[in-house]
C-alpha cells in the first residue's frame, strides 16, 4: 500500500507535511510509520522546513536520529538559508549538534546574512557548542 503524502494547516495557519507534524510533536511512532510508507524524508513545508529541520530546532534527538537513519539531508536548507545544523546550535541543544556532526553535516555553512553556525551558538550565549562547531572546521 502507498501512502499518499498531504499537507495539514493547523489552527494558526501554519502548514505543515505529515512528516514535519510527526517530528513537530516528537512522534516517533508515526514518524516511522511515515518512513515505512515511503514518505519521502527530505520532503518540506511552506517555509522549506524539513522533517530534520523541525525536530533539531525542537531538541528531538530520536526523531533526528531516525531521520538520519532514513536519509534525511543534513545540508537541506530552509527559506532563509537555515540547515537542521544552524538550528540546533542557535537553540543549544549540543546533543543534536554533535549527531548532526557525526552523520556530515557542515560546520562552515553560512545563511543570508553570513552568519555560520558557531556565530549564531555564541550569540544565543552557547559557548560551548560554538567551541565544538569551531573544533570540527567551523567558522
Amino acid at each position: 500500500m502507498a501512502f499518499t503524502q498531504f499537507t495539514i494547516t493547523t489552527p494558526n495557519g501554519i502548514t505543515t507535511t505529515t512528516l514535519g507534524g510527526a517530528a513537530q510533536y516528537n512522534n516517533l511512532i508515526n514518524l516511522k510509520l511515515l518512513l515505512e510508507q515511503g514518505v519521502d524524508v527530505n520532503e518540506t513545508n511552506q517555509h522549506g522546513h524539513t522533517a530534520l529541520n523541525i525536530a533539531s530546532s525542537l531538541g528531538h534527538l530520536d526523531i533526528v536520529k531516525e531521520l538520519l537513519k532514513h536519509g534525511a539531508d543534513t545540508e537541506k536548507r530552509d527559506v532563509d538559508l537555515m540547515t537542521p545544523l544552524y538550528v540546533a546550535a542557535g537553540r543549544g541543544h549540543m546533543d543534536i549538534v554533535k549527531v548532526l556532526l557525526d552523520h556530515g553535516a557542515d560546520p562552515s555553512v553560512r545563511i543570508v546574512d553570513g552568519a555560520t553556525p558557531a556565530d549564531i551558538a555564541e550569540y544565543q550565549g552557547f559557548h560551548n557548542i560554538a567551541a565544538l562547531l569551531k573544533s570540527r572546521g567551523g567558522q
